[in-house]
Formats: structure tokens, sequence, C-alpha cells
């Protein structure tokens, strides 16, 4: 519970490190030109192609896309402020007093919340192309790529942290089960696609516009 003189972040700014929003201003140009350019490229193959449209499929693999490139933009730059490694689980975690600190939402939940859309996409693409649900495959892919992130980041001027892994991991394992819950919803009980397409489409528009509000 907030006390009365605690004051609520309006802006991320209050937030977020001031490395980490200038990185946030600094790509949106880029990612501008990367929409941009993915967008021209789609359309100029499909209509070499003669292939068909098809917006929902288009959206989806540009929105992959984009939070992959994003993701690893995000997780090896240098502007952030670099600590010793640790290879003690849960110690950065412990670090923190108080659940509300600022820095403890940025690099805790941050931490979490980055890898989300991860879990989500890999557990997406394992199910496109298997049709299956494989809960420990998708656990290993995240694994990986954090465990790769981690020793990449020692060679950037950063560090590594056994912390970050772990809670990349969680953050892998909860997007995985909202994935399952998309995969029920769509299958068993939204069997519409146009209702399908539609749901996605606002469910990216939502996630954009909360983006928007959070960095600007």
């Amino acid at each position: 519970m907030l006390l009365a003189n605690e004051i609520i972040p309006r802006s991320a700014h209050d937030v977020l490190p001031s490395s980490a929003y200038n990185l946030f201003t600094d790509i949106v140009p880029m990612l501008i030109l990367f929409i941009i350019v993915a967008i021209v490229l789609r359309v100029i193959t499909n209509l070499y192609s003669h292939s068909k449209f098809d917006f929902y499929h288009d959206l989806k693999t540009l929105v992959y896309v984009l939070y992959v490139f994003l993701l690893f933009l995000f997780v090896t730059t240098k502007d952030f402020q670099s600590f010793s490694n640790n290879f003690i689980p849960f110690k950065e975690i412990f670090r923190y007093k108080n659940i509300q600190d600022p820095l403890f939402i940025w690099n805790i939940g941050g931490n979490i919340c980055l890898f989300v859309p991860f879990g989500f996409i890999v557990a997406d693409l394992i199910n496109l192309k298997s049709g299956k649900h494989s809960f420990w495959l998708s656990t290993l892919t995240v694994f990986i790529t954090s465990l790769s992130i981690e020793i990449i980041q020692t060679f950037i001027g950063r560090s590594f942290d056994i912390d970050d892994i772990m809670l990349n991991l969680i953050g892998g394992i909860i997007g995985y089960y909202i994935f399952r819950l998309f995969f029920w919803l769509f299958n068993k009980v939204i069997k519409n696609k146009i209702i399908k397409k539609t749901c996605f489409t606002i469910f990216v528009i939502i996630t954009f516009v909360v983006i928007y509000i959070w960095f600007r």
C-alpha cells in the first residue's frame, strides 16, 4: 500500500534510468525505418510472386521480428551501468530492500517482462513447426538465449548475472502459458478466423499504445 507522501511515477523519467530512456528515444528513427522497409519488402514480394496478402500473418511476422530486433539491441547496448559478474543465485535480487524502489521495478520486473513476449513467440513457433506444445523445449530455448546474452555482455562492457537468467526464465515461462491460454481461447472458444485476427490486431495495437504511454 502506498503511503500518502509517496509519489506515483507518471512518466518514464520517474522509473527508468536516463540511459534506458535515451536508448529508447535514440532507436525510434531506426524502428520507423525498419518497419517501413519490412512493409515495403513484403508488399513487393507479394506483388512479384502474385501471392495474396494475409494481414494477420504479415502483422504477426512483423511484430515477432521487430520484438527480437529490439530485444537484442536493448540487451547488448553499452549504455547501462555495469557491476561485477554475479554467479550466486538471488544475490542481486535480494540486494533491493524495498520492492517499490524504481530500480527494483526496472531491474527485477524488467528482466521478467522483457522475456514474456519471447516465451510466447518461441511457444508459437514450436507449435507452428511441430503442431505440438513443448514446455521443456520452449524453456530450454529461453535459457540458451538468455545465457548467450549474458555471455556476450561480458565482451561488450557489461557483466554476467545469473539472476538475470533466472528472471528471464520466469518471463519466458509466463509467456509460454500466455500462449497456451491464447491457443485454448482461439481453438476452443473463439473459432471464427475473422474474430481471431481481429483480437490479435487489437492486442498488438494495445501493446504499442501502452509502450507509447509508458515511454512518452
